[in-house]
């Protein structure tokens, strides 16, 4: 009995040296030149499993698979055309999609698209030659479309339509070269007409008009324009005693945008007040591409010192256009949400 155990554990040895022999011949392997070949497999700091996958000539070729700390796949890409071209996929921890989309020269290029972790649509992306290209559209998570945005060449190009969840539109107008150009167009939940004028390079010209649920247009004056930012969204019915209602949300906005105006940075930085059907906030600056989700009309005043010095001080380094949301609702935190 003992001979057989000997024997038994000098042939579990043997076989363990022939297995490390051999999968150091057939993973991870090089050639005479250092190029990668075959299969190769890579862990983190605490030996799990990061990627694995197949190289020729250094170049990835055929399917990859990428992984969580936990073991759980993030992501699966198939390489062809000497690495230069992959179509990707990726995912949530649950295993419901992320993004899907198609690299070259390792960046973003053509069609991607972008689900929640419900597996929802939220955004359609499109890019040539590694710059934001043709209409990009986000989705309500009821499906109906939130925005269509023209880019060419990474710059803001073309029809600009925002829609509320009903499909009504919420606001209209274009850009060109960058910048806001031509009427624009800002609608009632009803659907009517709300506030219409002109821009030329992204400053407001000429006269601007508000008009009421029943049509009646009254005019304001261009240099009253220049100076007050656009309010509109579910703020209810107008009443002329707004100001005598704490609660109105009339009043409240009136309160924002004067707090706005007070301010010079916030009143060259701030375009747009809209106001959500629960009573939360978003502002759309004058220059960017994020939102602003100010949230509940509390904490007014701290917000805007978070706001303020996130843009003098955190937007320089982290990037210009990186998020779609800056969220203001964290207690002493601007969270950029991408």
């Amino acid at each position: 009995m003992l001979h057989r155990l000997l024997i038994i554990g000098i042939f579990l040895s043997l076989s363990n040296s022939v297995f490390t022999q051999s999968s150091s011949d057939t993973i991870n392997r090089t050639d005479e030149q250092g190029l990668k070949q075959g299969y190769w497999v890579k862990l983190d700091e605490e030996g799990m499993l990061k990627y694995e996958g197949a190289f020729r000539d250094n170049h990835p070729t055929g399917d990859f698979i990428y992984y969580y700390p936990d073991g759980v796949v993030r992501a699966r890409s198939t390489f062809y055309d000497d690495g230069k071209k992959s179509v990707t996929t990726t995912y949530h921890h649950s295993g419901k999609i992320m993004t899907e989309g198609f690299y070259l020269d390792q960046v973003k290029d053509s069609l991607w698209k972008y689900y929640n972790s419900d597996g929802i649509l939220l955004k359609d992306e499109f890019y040539k030659n590694s710059k934001k290209e043709g209409n990009w559209i986000t989705y309500y998570e009821n499906g109906q479309v939130s925005e269509e945005m023209g880019w060419k060449q990474d710059k803001k190009d073309g029809h600009w339509k925002q829609y509320l969840p009903d499909g009504k539109l919420k606001l209209e107008g274009q850009h060109v070269n960058d910048e806001k150009e031509g009427e624009f167009r800002y609608y009632y939940i009803s659907g009517k007409l709300n506030i219409y004028g002109s821009y030329q390079a992204s400053l407001r010209i000429g006269d601007w008009f508000y008009l009421d649920e029943e049509g009646n247009i009254i005019p304001i004056s261009n240099r009253a324009a220049a100076r007050v930012p656009i309010a509109n969204g579910y703020l209810g019915n107008f009443e002329t005693s707004f100001m005598a209602d704490s609660t109105n949300r009339y009043k409240l906005v009136f309160e924002l945008a004067k707090k706005v105006n007070g301010d010079e940075f916030l009143k060259a930085l701030i375009e747009q007040i809209y106001v959500e059907s629960n009573g939360k906030v978003i502002m759309v600056p004058k220059v960017g591409r994020e939102k602003i989700r100010f949230g509940e009309l509390a904490k007014i005043d701290n917000k805007f010192e978070k706001l303020k010095a996130f843009y003098k001080s955190g937007m320089p380094n982290l990037g210009w256009n990186r998020f779609t949301y800056l969220n203001l609702e964290w207690e002493d935190l601007v969270v950029g949400e991408q």
